[in-house]
C-alpha cells in the first residue's frame, strides 16, 4: 500500500542522501515519486500521499514543488481536526523548511510543535537528519534545551 511506497522511496533515498549521493537519491526515488504522483492525482486529500510526495521532492532537488504540498497539509487535516496526525504533518513541513534552507521558518514553528503530542521526542529531533543544517545553530540548540518545549510523548 500507499506506506510501502512512502517508506521505501524515503529510506532509499535519505540513505544515498546521508552519504552524499544525490544523483542516486533522486534516481533511487523516482519509481516512488511517479507512483505517489499517480495516488495524489486520483486521492488528492490524501494527506500521507501529499506529505510523502513532498518530502521525496525535497530530497531530490525539487524543493518549491515539495514544499507547496507540505505547506498545503495544514488545510488538509489539521491539528484542530487531528490532534493526532496533525502535529505530524506540521513537523513534515518544518523539516522540509529546513532541508531547504529555510531555517528561520523552520526554527519559528518547531517550539509549538514539539509542545504537542507527536511521534516526535526531543531526542528524534536532534537526531533528525532534515536538520542537519540546523545543528550547530544556536537558536535550534536552545530550543531544544528550553523545558517548555518538552512534552509527553504519544506512546
Amino acid at each position: 500500500g500507499c506506506r510501502i511506497e512512502i517508506a521505501g522511496g524515503f529510506v532509499c533515498q535519505q540513505q544515498s542522501r546521508s552519504i552524499g549521493e544525490r544523483p542516486a537519491a533522486t534516481q533511487r526515488a523516482a519509481p516512488f515519486v511517479e507512483s505517489l504522483r499517480h495516488r495524489l492525482e486520483s486521492e488528492p486529500d490524501n494527506p500521507i500521499a501529499r506529505q510523502s510526495l513532498g518530502m521525496l521532492l525535497i530530497v531530490s532537488g525539487h524543493g518549491e514543488e515539495g514544499l507547496a504540498l507540505l505547506e498545503a497539509l495544514p488545510r488538509f487535516l489539521p491539528t484542530s481536526r487531528d490532534a493526532m496526525d496533525g502535529p505530524n504533518y506540521e513537523y513534515s513541513l518544518l523539516e522540509g523548511y529546513a532541508m531547504v534552507g529555510q531555517n528561520d521558518k523552520a526554527l519559528a514553528g518547531l517550539p509549538a510543535v514539539m509542545r504537542e503530542p507527536s511521534l516526535y521526542p526531543p531526542s528524534f529531533i536532534r537526531d533528525d537528519q532534515c536538520f542537519a543544517a540546523l545543528k550547530s545553530d544556536p537558536r535550534f540548540l536552545a530550543i531544544l534545551a528550553d523545558p517548555a518545549n518538552t512534552k509527553s510523548p504519544l506512546y
